[in-house]
């Protein structure tokens, strides 16, 4: 089937591109190529992508820091330019361009959405988009406004101007050079001793948040020293934060598995209850420790990296997909105990990737939920309510019930949360002979 637009974009910023996808095809009126979605496993993979640019109408990059620098959106993008199909960038991160992209873009219309909501220049997207597929260029018309603008060419700078600049500048430095009056030469300034195998601080580079990020866990690694655990009264819960690590794919590429992976975290945060180190962050670690991902198949060392990412739990596994048929299963592996906690497998018979995303998202977030459920203690009580020290920091919502327990685990009866603030919540009336410092834990199942 033919498509209109070419999406090319880096494999970090799959959800956005998913997203934008969405939003085009939403109307009927215009088909994308994704290759998450589009790619068949059994084929050349390059050859598809040759042949989904060249009879595409349009290629829309997704321009970010990351597909800026990607050997592989850069190849697409020349590819597209070669061929004379026109290029949307919509850019999501405020990035100067590559030394590559520059030769292919620096001319073109682009649309930014980096300082404001993706979705909000979705209308302004798909009249871009229309506008190219209809052969009337990539502006979008006049009156549309979702913070998007189209990048101006440089102009020349006319030979007046340039001979006026040239004798202000004569005259300075003729002032300068004899006009100034004499001045002791100064004195070096004092330095710090810089010691051996240093950087000196003039030759310091500075580094990104994230870099300095990286490389302070790389030395962690190294060092054998892991983070200082949380403080904690060994019953009230915090988030629980998982790392996604050594999971292996047979009969799928790379982008089918990375979205899976990303809609199944998407979903684990929207629950509240768990946090999910960043894809990108495990990669760069990788990269900065010279670890190969296959390196992860060793249980010590993806324990380890769980570890010094502060992960309480990795998830380790294997995604198949053999005659239309997928399968999923995943372990997730207490980075304390080195037990296995809990495991989740997913078959689906029919349907791509998106299926399986959707059914092992919810899968997952299920199981562990039913494997970690919340608990917490009684903060304080009054004659009508009582307050617990939990809240919306780790996931509590209104209408959620927990037990309340006494000596032995034993069941007491049960609360009902009526109201929810960041770090503690209110719940209905807890009866009598209940005191501060109680138990609870939330009733996942019935």
């Amino acid at each position: 089937m033919k498509h209109d637009v070419f999406i090319s974009f880096s494999s970090v910023n799959m959800d956005v591109a998913r997203k934008i996808c969405e939003a085009l095809e939403e109307t009927g009126e215009v088909k994308c190529w994704i290759a998450y979605r589009d790619i068949v496993p059994s084929a050349n993979y390059a050859e598809q992508l040759v042949e989904a640019i060249e009879s595409c109408k349009l290629v829309l990059l997704v321009l970010s820091e990351d597909s800026n620098k990607s050997p592989q959106v850069a190849r697409e993008i020349e590819r597209a330019g070669s061929k004379g199909i026109p290029i949307l960038p919509l850019r999501i991160e405020d990035v100067a361009l590559s030394k590559s992209m520059e030769y292919f873009i620096s001319s073109h219309h682009w649309l930014d959405a980096f300082d404001t909501e993706i979705e909000s220049c979705f209308p302004a997207l798909r009249e871009a988009v229309s506008a190219s597929i209809r052969g009337k260029g990539t502006q979008p018309e006049p009156g549309i406004d979702t913070k998007t603008r189209t990048r101006p060419r440089p102009r020349g700078i006319s030979p007046r101007v340039l001979f006026g600049g040239a004798v202000v500048i004569t005259v300075l430095a003729f002032a300068f050079f004899f006009l100034r009056p004499e001045s002791k030469a100064p004195q070096p300034a004092a330095t710090a001793p810089v010691s051996a195998g240093s950087t000196p601080p003039s030759a310091a580079t500075a580094l990104s948040p994230q870099d300095a990020l990286i490389q302070d866990l790389a030395r962690r690694f190294r060092e054998n020293k892991e983070p200082v655990p949380t403080e904690t009264d060994g019953w009230t819960s915090n988030v629980l934060t998982v790392a996604f690590l050594d999971i292996s794919g047979f009969g799928l590429n790379g982008a089918q598995r990375d979205f899976i992976l990303n809609r199944t975290a998407e979903e684990l945060r929207r629950n509240g209850r768990f946090g999910v180190v960043e894809r990108q962050v495990i990669d760069k670690l990788l990269a900065e420790l010279n670890l190969s991902s296959s390196a992860l198949a060793d249980p010590a060392t993806a324990l380890k990296l769980g570890r010094v990412l502060s992960a309480n739990l990795i998830a380790t596994g294997s995604m198949s997909r053999q005659d239309g048929q997928w399968l999923v299963s995943l372990r997730f592996i207490d980075t304390e105990t080195t037990a296995v906690q809990s495991s989740v497998s997913v078959l689906v018979n029919k349907g791509g990737a998106e299926e399986v995303a959707g059914k092992l998202s919810r899968a997952v977030a299920r199981e562990l939920r039913e494997t970690f459920p919340l608990q917490a203690r009684i903060a304080g009580v009054s004659e009508s309510a009582a307050t617990i020290n939990i809240g919306r920091s780790v996931g509590v919502r209104e209408g959620m019930v927990f037990a309340l327990l006494g000596r032995g685990d034993t069941v007491i009866g049960q609360v009902t949360v009526t109201s929810v603030e960041p770090e503690q919540s209110a719940v209905s009336s807890v009866g009598d002979g209940v005191a501060v410092d109680t138990r609870l834990r939330e009733k996942v199942r019935e």
